[in-house]
């Protein structure tokens, strides 16, 4: 089967989100499993492979697009991918095309050329209800990535989702290591990183690690001031965005993840727990469903006081960090997680979408 992935954000290297990563490895997957796998994305021009795409898409014979091959697969670079899909399903010929910006000109699209649909949504945006309608709806299928983000949509839709949770090869980020910090992934506001600072601030005997994020100096003033704090906190170690996660797990005692927005899954999570790291997170959105049994979930809006007692039992009960670490292991061995079932639950559903596409034609866009 030929899938396309349709996206109006970068891909990877450009841009290194949950989204991506998880594109990624569904893409691994499906060229594992005999598929051909390709990728749609925009064009942002940063790095080695956006300078080189910039620079292919200023000779005039270009067809749109950038093309390469460098993660094993075909991905097409666009500035604009919206306008650019109706000519790489003439170029590609998938069987199903998995629109993941919520696009409703795209997903027109796809189903005017006959192909099969899935819509995969992410992330919870109240938008969704006035981008998306029509009959056409019927003729896809409808995915989130939690149940919580299921519902969201289902609630604002009017429409049924399935749920396909982020595909983790778990052994990709297994790691040994000291295992001597505190763990927190991404130095942003909605990550709630100034809550961190103020548990390094009440427990100066922890140390932890903040790992900033890939917007680097494009980061907004909000971020870049968190940053500052962090820096001067003398407990806290600020380190550059990782491309291998095994570099941080392997240091890592306890995850935290204290966002204050409604995180959709928390990839992060799985990763963490695959190691048998205990995770503290907050309890918006699919966090308290990502975490499960493996971990402790608090609301953002607890005194910093209630979230450094959590991490500080986590760090001075040496048997309750044994019991809640193979509680994490359990957790990411579960159906719902492991990698296996959901590479086989994509599959199934690619094959319904597949099913579905002889009623995709005479859509319009």
């Amino acid at each position: 089967m030929r899938v396309l992935f349709a996206n109006d954000y970068p891909h990877i290297p450009e841009n290194t989100g949950g989204t991506e990563i998880n594109t990624h490895e569904l893409c691994l997957a499906l060229r594992e499993t005999g598929h051909q796998p390709a990728v749609l994305a925009a064009l942002v021009g940063r790095g080695w492979v956006g300078t080189a795409a910039r620079v292919r898409l200023r000779l005039p014979w270009h067809s749109g697009w950038a093309e390469d091959r460098g993660l094993g697969y075909c991905v097409l670079r666009a500035w604009s991918p919206g306008d650019a899909l109706d000519a790489a399903i003439t170029k590609l010929r998938p069987d199903v095309v998995i629109v993941q910006s919520w696009r409703p000109d795209m997903v027109a699209i796809a189903l005017r050329r006959g192909c099969g649909v899935a819509l995969y949504s992410h992330s919870a945006h109240s938008a969704l209800a006035d981008t998306i309608g029509g009959d056409w709806m019927r003729r896809c299928v409808l995915l989130a990535n939690s149940e919580f983000n299921a519902r969201f949509q289902g609630d604002a839709l009017g429409a049924a989702f399935d749920v396909l949770h982020p595909l983790v090869r778990q052994e990709r980020y297994l790691a040994d290591g000291p295992r001597n910090v505190v763990l927190q992934v991404g130095i942003s506001a909605r990550k709630g990183a100034a809550l961190t600072v103020a548990i390094a601030q009440a427990r100066p005997d922890i140390g932890f690690t903040m790992v900033r994020s890939w917007e680097g100096l494009r980061a907004p003033p909000e971020d870049m001031a968190i940053e500052t704090a962090a820096r001067a906190q003398p407990n806290i170690r600020v380190v550059p965005p990782e491309r291998d996660p095994r570099r941080l797990y392997g240091t890592a005692k306890i995850m935290l993840v204290p966002s204050l927005w409604a995180e959709t899954w928390g990839r992060v999570v799985t990763e963490a727990q695959a190691n048998g790291i205990p995770v503290v997170a907050s309890n918006r959105g699919g966090l308290p469903e990502s975490v499960g049994e493996g971990g402790i979930t608090l609301g953002p809006e607890a005194d910093a006081g209630v979230w450094a007692a959590a991490v500080g039992r986590l760090w001075d009960d040496p048997v309750w960090h044994t019991e809640m670490s193979a509680r994490a292991r359990r957790r990411v061995r579960r159906e719902d997680i492991a990698y296996a079932p959901l590479r086989d639950r994509f599959l199934a559903i690619l094959e319904r979408a597949h099913r579905l596409r002889d009623t995709a034609h005479g859509v319009q866009s």
